[in-house]
Parts: structure tokens; sequence; C-alpha cells
């Protein structure tokens, strides 16, 4: 039957099985998020090189997980779907640094969590620190991977508070160009623009 089918897959492919098991857990959101967690743990501690042939299937895994967590966790627990997405984000410099992503499959399901990442937070109540956690996030972006932080911020953060944001990008830019530090104020502009096309305004 079904059942027997599922327990052999599952014997045989080890995040077949950790999937199976944190779904028979979405009942309990807190032990589901502790499923996806050591799922995660997988991802981030993992060591071994993920090849271009790889990469394709490792990229659905990672996927995979990401339906997880929006389809069984953002609607009943916001906050842990939050801080689980937002650890699997600042997985990615592991990650990438290790896979050979030229098809870019690894980088789209990390550009994809960004949006999850917003999802999330706009379940949770407003605070003026997400001005500053989207800022810190969007810092670590040495893939590319986390521009769509920026892209998406008008999910979480209200008018008042991307203007706040793109202000803070406006002054890193004049303080890099005063330092004489071409690059960092490149890319202050970049992300001032992605936030002025979230305001409308670009």
């Amino acid at each position: 039957d079904l059942a027997a089918f599922l327990a052999r897959l599952a014997e045989e492919d080890d995040a077949l099985r950790e999937r199976i098991e944190a779904l028979a857990l979405r009942a309990d959101p807190s032990a589901y998020a502790a499923a996806l967690k050591r799922r995660l743990a997988r991802f981030r501690n993992g060591r071994a090189f993920i090849s271009y042939a790889a990469s394709g299937g490792f990229a659905r895994e990672l996927d995979a997980w990401l339906d997880d967590v929006e389809t069984g966790l953002i609607a009943v627990d916001p906050e842990r779907a939050w801080k689980l997405v937002d650890s699997f984000i600042r997985t990615d410099e592991r990650v990438l640094g290790r896979a050979d992503d030229s098809n870019g499959s690894i980088s789209a399901t990390y550009r994809r969590a960004c949006g999850s990442w917003h999802r999330a937070a706009a379940a949770l109540p407003a605070d003026p620190a997400w001005v500053e956690r989207v800022y810190q996030l969007h810092a670590g972006n040495d893939y590319g991977t986390r521009d769509a932080l920026l892209d998406e911020a008008a999910t979480r953060l209200s008018e008042l508070e991307l203007r706040r944001l793109a202000r803070i990008y406006e002054e890193e830019a004049e303080a890099a160009l005063g330092e004489g530090n071409s690059y960092p104020a490149l890319s202050a502009r970049v992300a001032m623009g992605q936030v002025a096309r979230a305001l409308g305004d670009a």
C-alpha cells in the first residue's frame, strides 16, 4: 500500500525520511519547528561539495524545506517560522561556498526565502527594529541572494520605515564617498534604488 511504499522510499532517502517525520508533527507547531530546525542544521553543517550535476537536486531539497515552513508554520506560528527562515538565509555563504551553482537553482531558493522572511515578519507585531533587521540581514549579501530582501521590503515595512531604510543607505553612501571608497558607495546606492522601487519612487 501507499504507506509501505513511502516507508521503503524513506529507508533509501534520508532527506525524504526527515521530511516525512517532520510532516507527521504538523499538529504540534513546536515539535514541527524543531524537526525543521534539524533539517536546516544538515544544510548548514554539510561539508561535501555539491557538484553541478547534484545542484538541482539539492535546490529541490531546499525548496521542499521552504515549502514546509510556508505551508505548515507561517500561519500557525509566524515567529518560529520567521526565525527559521532568518537562519536559513544566513546559511547562503556556507552552502554556496561549497556548491557549483552555475545554473542558479540554489541561489533562486535563497532569493525566494527572502519573500518568505517578509511574509512571516508581516504576521508579527509592528516594531521599529524591523528596519534594522532588514538592514543587518542584507549586509551579508556577499552572493547577491539577499537582494530580494529589499525588493520585497514593502511586504513588512511601512512607507515611513522604507524611507528610514533608504536614508540609512544614503548616509552609508555619503560616508563611503567621503572616505574615498567607491565600491561601498556604489553598493549603498544600488540598495537605495531597490528601496526606491519598493516605495514606487523609481
